[in-house]
Order: C-alpha cells, then sequence, then structure tokens
C-alpha cells in the first residue's frame, strides 16, 4: 500500500496526496487504506508523504467542527439555522465508511454532493455507501445545496422559520 501511495503522489501536481486524488489514482479503496493504517494521515507517514484532505481545503463548522468542503459547511449552517442538531462525520455502523451529517432527531443520514454530474472521486463507493443504507433499512438524504437540505428539513416537518 505504501508503494502504491507513494505511486499515486508522484501523479499528482500538489505538495500533498489527498483522499480525492487518491481515489482517482490508487489501487486500494481509501476506507481500506485507512483502517489498515488507522487514519489517511498515518498512512501517507508511513509512505513518506505529505497528507492532504479530501476536498484539498477544510473549514470550519458553525460548531467549530472541521468539514470537508464550503458546501458541507452551507448545509451545516441550514441546519443550525433551523434548530437542528447534527453530528458532523459520524461511522456509519457496520462499515468503514463516514456519512456526512447524521441529524439523532429525526434518525436521518444527509449525505452532501457537490459534484458536476459525472464528476465524482470514487463514484462506485459511494453507490455502495447509498446502497448500504438502503439495505439495512437507514433513512438517507443525499442533497447537492444547502437550500436542497432546507426542502428535507421541511419534507419532514421542521418549521422553516427555524425550529
Amino acid at each position: 500500500m505504501c508503494r502504491d501511495l507513494r505511486g499515486a503522489f508522484l501523479l499528482v501536481e500538489t505538495p500533498h496526496l489527498t483522499h480525492r486524488q487518491y481515489d482517482d489514482l490508487g489501487m486500494y479503496p481509501t476506507s481500506v487504506v485507512k483502517v489498515q493504517f488507522g487514519s489517511w494521515a498515518n498512512a501517507c507517514d508511513a509512505a513518506g508523504i505529505s497528507a492532504g484532505t479530501k476536498h484539498g481545503t477544510t473549514c470550519d463548522g458553525p460548531k467549530g467542527e472541521q468539514l470537508e468542503s464550503h458546501l458541507e459547511r452551507a448545509v451545516a449552517i441550514a441546519l443550525v439555522e433551523h434548530g437542528v442538531d447534527y453530528v458532523a462525520h459520524p461511522p456509519i455502523p457496520g462499515t468503514n465508511w463516514t456519512a456526512d451529517f447524521y441529524l439523532p432527531e429525526y434518525d436521518l443520514w444527509v449525505e452532501v454532493d457537490g459534484y458536476i454530474a459525472g464528476s465524482r472521486p470514487n463514484a462506485r463507493g459511494f453507490k455502495q455507501k447509498l446502497a448500504h443504507f438502503e439495505t439495512v433499512g437507514a433513512d438517507v438524504v443525499v442533497v447537492e445545496t444547502a437550500r436542497e437540505m432546507v426542502d428535507a428539513l421541511q419534507a419532514r416537518g421542521v418549521d422553516s422559520s427555524g425550529g
């Protein structure tokens, strides 16, 4: 795995290797790499390369949590504005995956998908994650915008004025 990580790193034009870059270039699923080494950072350390984040940038959410994109931040802000409690990047039981958000009050999993159609890195893995939710009967919503998150909340009876 270390050799494969280094090989993928040689193909990128950034000073680090992100999850998403490795998803496009590597041989192993990033979930398997993270299980093997304990984390993405540990895997990159073992390979002697600099670790990046999934999207290349991170940002702080409204509760001080680290989010993986500005779109995730917009969704988190919409949740806070509507008085909806959430957990960012919770593990999905029975898998090595994490979700973008979990809304405990509604037992709702949220996946944020801001990719242009056909451009999602590791599209196969994303489909598998969604299939897992369906298999276990979990309620999941995939949103592309904060507005879609608000619409999904309203469909579940959450007051659009916040609360």
